[in-house]
C-alpha cells in the first residue's frame, strides 16, 4: 500500500514538475520518460524482470533524481557542494540501471551476490562520473552547465567562488 502511494505521488509530482520546464530542458526530460517507457516494454519480458523490477525502478528514479538535481544546480549555483555532487550526480551515468537490466536477462546469476556486484558497479559508476567530469567541464562552462564535480571540487577547495560561475 505505502509503496504504491509513494510511487503514485512521485508520478503525480513528475507530471506537475515537467510542465515547469521549457525548451531543451523539457525535451530532455520527456526523452528520459520515453526511454523509460520503451525500456519497461522490453524488459518486462526478461526472465528475472518480476524478481528485480523494484530495484530497476529505484535505480531509474536515482537517474531521474540526478538529472533533476543537476537542473537545480544550474538554476541556483548556491546549491553546489562537493558532498551532494558526489552523492546525487553519479547516477546520471546510468551504470546501475544498465546493470540491473543485464541481471534481469541473466537467469544463471546468483542472486546472493547482488550486493557485491552492486557495490562494484557503484564504484565503476563513480569512476565513470569522475572521467566524464574531468573531460567535459571546460565545454560545460560555455553551456552554463555547472554539474561537473570539478566545479564542486574547485569551490570546496577555495579555488573559485560560486559567484564566478555565472
Amino acid at each position: 500500500g505505502m509503496r504504491l502511494l509513494i510511487c503514485f505521488f512521485f508520478q503525480e509530482q513528475y507530471q506537475k514538475d515537467i510542465k515547469k520546464f521549457k525548451g531543451k530542458d523539457r525535451d530532455y526530460l520527456l526523452l528520459i520518460e520515453n526511454i523509460r517507457l520503451f525500456l519497461i516494454n522490453k524488459i518486462e519480458k526478461y526472465p528475472r524482470y518480476k524478481e528485480l523490477k523494484e530495484i530497476f525502478f529505484y535505480d531509474y528514479w536515482q537517474f531521474f533524481n540526478a538529472t533533476y538535481y543537476g537542473y537545480l544546480i544550474n538554476k541556483n549555483t548556491n546549491l553546489l557542494n562537493l558532498s551532494e555532487s558526489r552523492m546525487y550526480l553519479s547516477p546520471n551515468m546510468q551504470i546501475m540501471v544498465l546493470l540491473i537490466i543485464d541481471l534481469m536477462a541473466s537467469p544463471n546469476f546468483k542472486i546472493s551476490e547482488l550486493g557485491i556486484v552492486r557495490d562494484m558497479f557503484w564504484k565503476i559508476q563513480r569512476m565513470g562520473r569522475i572521467g566524464n567530469s574531468v573531460t567535459t567541464f571546460k565545454r560545460e562552462i560555455g553551456e552554463d552547465d555547472f554539474t561537473s564535480d570539478v566545479f564542486a571540487y574547485m569551490i570546496s577547495s577555495g579555488l573559485i567562488k560560486k559567484e564566478e560561475l555565472k
